[in-house]
């Protein structure tokens, strides 16, 4: 399996809106309805949009905030349509920006703020099968899970948790991050960053 074949597409957005902390499925929908064809693409990660809270279940975009792609490098093209274009994610009318590139970056910490597993409910099932699924990909580390959190799709409440794998070399740091964990990868589910804990 060739490693480090991916990179981050980050596309800048402007608003005048805030948007809920809970949009990734919004997000989704908003990017499909403009892009029909990343519905059925199985080689992509979308990380939902990062802000400033405010205090009220939504976020302030800002000058960091964007879009951001994880992809095949020889795909990039197919997304970079993508600027120009106008989003409405829960009510908010995004202007999407110019993209930039970014490489995956080995470290050995990584985080993903949410992971969800079929029966992802039960913590220890949960356990198991990010177990099974680093193990198949042939990633070695410690998992570390955390918050127990939620996303709504459709009005229903989809079970997760933030986690964090430690211990990682530089391959399965690279394996990790292109091809994540778990479901709802185009939703934020599974997206795994460089984290530097406090």
């Amino acid at each position: 399996m060739k490693l480090n074949n991916s990179l981050d597409l980050l596309f800048s957005i402007t608003t005048r809106g805030n948007i809920p902390v809970d949009h990734a499925y919004s997000l989704y929908g908003a990017l499909c309805r403009v892009m029909p064809t990343l519905h059925e693409h199985i080689n992509i990660l979308i990380h939902p949009i990062k802000g400033k809270y405010t205090g009220d279940g939504h976020l302030s975009i800002n000058k960091s905030s964007h879009i951001r792609f994880r992809c095949k490098e020889q795909d990039v093209s197919k997304w970079l349509s993508l600027a120009g274009m106008s989003l409405s994610v829960n009510g908010c009318d995004l202007l999407v920006g110019g993209a930039t590139a970014e490489q995956l970056i080995s470290a050995s910490v990584l985080r993903s703020a949410f992971v969800t597993t079929r029966n992802g409910h039960d913590e220890n099932r949960f356990r198991q099968e990010l177990a099974r699924q680093l193990s198949d990909g042939k990633v070695v580390g410690e998992t570390h899970i955390l918050a127990r959190k939620t996303m709504t799709i459709k009005e229903k409440k989809i079970v997760g948790f933030e986690v964090v794998v430690s211990g990682l070399d530089a391959e399965s740091s690279i394996r990790l991050q292109e091809h994540g964990l778990g479901g709802r990868k185009k939703m934020g589910g599974g997206f795994f960053l460089p984290f530097s804990p406090r």
